[in-house]
């Protein structure tokens, strides 16, 4: 790949290159399917900026809306900031988007806060069966088979005393179930 001076942009090294959401996406050993056009197996590199990341990753997946690259390498996820730097370690089942520097983190089943600032799990005491993505401020988290709410800093926003709940809507409506009664309740 040049660029419009004909200056090398991503040497010819690679099997496959694609742009995805502004960034080049390169892998090296994949196998093309010829019905779906897709790329399987082989290790993935992405271009961002001026660096060119090695292609170490198992997969990844660009993020455009909130600048991160999700990555898995050895059956483990984690994150890339849009610097090539890792902002979450490859050591969890499962990474989500962070909101307001903190992902989601999955392992083992159990859901944790990692603070991408302290580079750390949040607070072993601070972990859930499962945690939501937020929406009008909220999040939808479950622990120990009850649900709550958790705001943006993390902090319980509503006591985990619900046996089923939802997501916030835009009008900032949710269904839960409590008591086993059916209630619609607003933020």
């Amino acid at each position: 790949v040049f660029d419009c001076d004909f200056n090398v942009i991503i040497p010819f090294e690679y099997d496959y290159i694609k742009f995805d959401h502004n960034y080049l996406v390169c892998n090296k050993g994949g196998m093309v399917d010829e019905v779906t056009k897709e790329i399987s197996g082989g290790k993935w590199g992405v271009k961002l900026g001026d660096t060119l990341t090695d292609c170490i990753y198992d997969s990844l997946e660009i993020c455009p809306r909130r600048h991160y690259i999700k990555i898995e390498l050895n059956n483990k996820q984690g994150l890339l900031d849009s610097s090539g730097n890792i902002v979450v370690p490859t050591d969890f089942d499962n990474v989500y988007l962070p909101w307001c520097n903190k992902a989601r983190v999955n392992n083992g089943g159990i859901w944790y806060i990692y603070d991408i600032e302290k580079q750390k799990i949040d607070s072993p005491a601070l972990h859930y069966d499962y945690v939501g993505d937020f929406v009008n401020g909220y999040a939808v988290s479950r622990n120990e088979g009850k649900y709550g709410y958790l705001n943006e800093k993390y902090n319980i926003h509503l006591s985990h005393v619900f046996e089923y709940a939802e997501d916030f809507d835009c009008e900032g409506v949710a269904k839960v179930i409590f008591n086993d009664k059916r209630i619609l309740m607003d933020i």
